[in-house]
């Protein structure tokens, strides 16, 4: 791993002030530079964990162990089976993904309406079948 950090200082240039050379531009790309491999070195941090989980998400009574799940950001938000769509909400002349389409997980277990939801990893105990028998799909 390198020594980059997130710096929030970063260099700019002044419009008819500054010349354009390398001792302009080049502490204004390392600086992009690092943070972009910080960026990526705290990637690699997360996907050596074996799982990424959400806990205590709020679910609808539809949602249980196994199931795909999106969520559903209006108030309350709330945990509901993912389902593939479109709407036609932005623009009448086009289609976009529905939320549902936005998959946020697999369900690991439910416990008086809320859910410990798998968002990343390695997923022991879940079959492809079950995954499998708890899809849904909508759409034109």
């Amino acid at each position: 791993m390198s020594n980059n950090t997130w710096s929030t200082s970063i260099p700019l240039i002044t419009d008819g002030l500054d010349l354009v050379s390398g001792t302009t531009l080049n502490p204004i790309i390392t600086a992009l530079a690092s943070r972009d491999q910080f960026l990526f070195d705290q990637q690699g941090l997360n996907t050596s964990k074996n799982i990424l989980m959400a806990f205590d998400i709020p679910a609808d009574g539809t949602v249980a162990a196994g199931s795909v799940v999106y969520l559903d950001a209006t108030t309350p938000a709330t945990l509901k089976l993912a389902k593939a769509g479109f709407t036609p909400d932005t623009s009448p002349a086009t289609l976009s993904p529905a939320l549902s389409s936005y998959v946020f997980g697999i369900v690991d277990t439910v416990t008086s309406g809320k859910a410990n939801v798998y968002i990343r990893g390695l997923i022991g105990g879940i079959s492809l079948d079950t995954l499998k028998a708890s899809a849904s799909e909508t759409g034109l």
